[in-house]
C-alpha cells in the first residue's frame, strides 16, 4: 500500500473516531440534562431503564472512538512517532470518556439523594 492510501486510512479512522466521540458526546450530554431536570422525580424502574441505556450506550461509543484510533495508531501513516502520538490519544481520550461516564452516575446519584 502506498503513502497517499496509508494516510487516507489513517485520516478516516480519526474522522470515524471524532464521530463515534461526538456520539458519545449527545448521550452523556443527554443524561445529564435528564439528571438535572427530571432526577429528583424519577421513580427507581425509571432511573434504572435510563441508567442501563446511558452505561450501555455510552460505554459502546467509547469502545467505538478507542477502537478506530488504535486502529488509525496502527497505520501511523508511515511513521513511528505518529503511530506512538495517536496511540496516546486514544488512551488518553478513552481514560476521559469512561471518568465521564463515571462522573455521570456520580452526577445522578447525588440528585437522586437531594
Amino acid at each position: 500500500m502506498g503513502f497517499f492510501e496509508i494516510n487516507e486510512l489513517l485520516r478516516e479512522s480519526i474522522i470515524a473516531s471524532m464521530t463515534a466521540t461526538s456520539l458519545y458526546l449527545t448521550v452523556v450530554t443527554g443524561y445529564l440534562v435528564v439528571a438535572y431536570i427530571a432526577g429528583e422525580e424519577l421513580t427507581k424502574f425509571q432511573q434504572t431503564l435510563i441508567t442501563t441505556l446511558f452505561v450501555s450506550s455510552s460505554l459502546f461509543f467509547a469502545f467505538i472512538s478507542f477502537m478506530f484510533l488504535s486502529r488509525a495508531a496502527s497505520y501511523g501513516g508511515g511513521d513511528e512517532s505518529t503511530s506512538r502520538l495517536v496511540q496516546l490519544a486514544a488512551y488518553w481520550i478513552g481514560s476521559i470518556q469512561l471518568l465521564g461516564i463515571i462522573g455521570s452516575l456520580i452526577f445522578m446519584y447525588q440528585v437522586q439523594k437531594k
